[in-house]
């Protein structure tokens, strides 16, 4: 998003970073696995994580391009291959009667 704005990305931009380095999706699935192991619950995988991000930003009405950017997609059908329901049938259903 920075670089869209004219800015430039560094190092500082990053969530997951390692002695002032960003670390990469390999090393970021590692430690998740790893807590999950000992959480005790299935294995969630950085893929899966950003599945649920788009899924939740489609959910709370964040328009489908705005989404694909945000994800780096340039074709809009990876993005909707990315999205699910993340919501309850109840929820879903309000929604539906609400729009309806």
């Amino acid at each position: 998003m920075r670089l869209k704005l004219g800015g430039t990305v560094s190092d500082d931009d990053f969530i997951f970073i390692r002695d002032g380095k960003r670390i990469t999706s390999r090393q970021v699935n590692y430690a998740l696995e790893k807590v999950c192991k000992k959480l005790g619950i299935s294995v969630k995988r950085s893929h899966k994580i950003r599945k649920t991000v788009a899924s939740r930003l489609n959910a709370g009405n964040v328009p489908l391009d705005s989404i694909r950017e945000f994800l780096g997609h340039s074709n809009l059908n990876t993005t909707l291959g990315y999205i699910y329901n993340p919501l309850s049938e109840k929820e879903t259903y309000t929604l539906m009667s609400e729009a309806l």
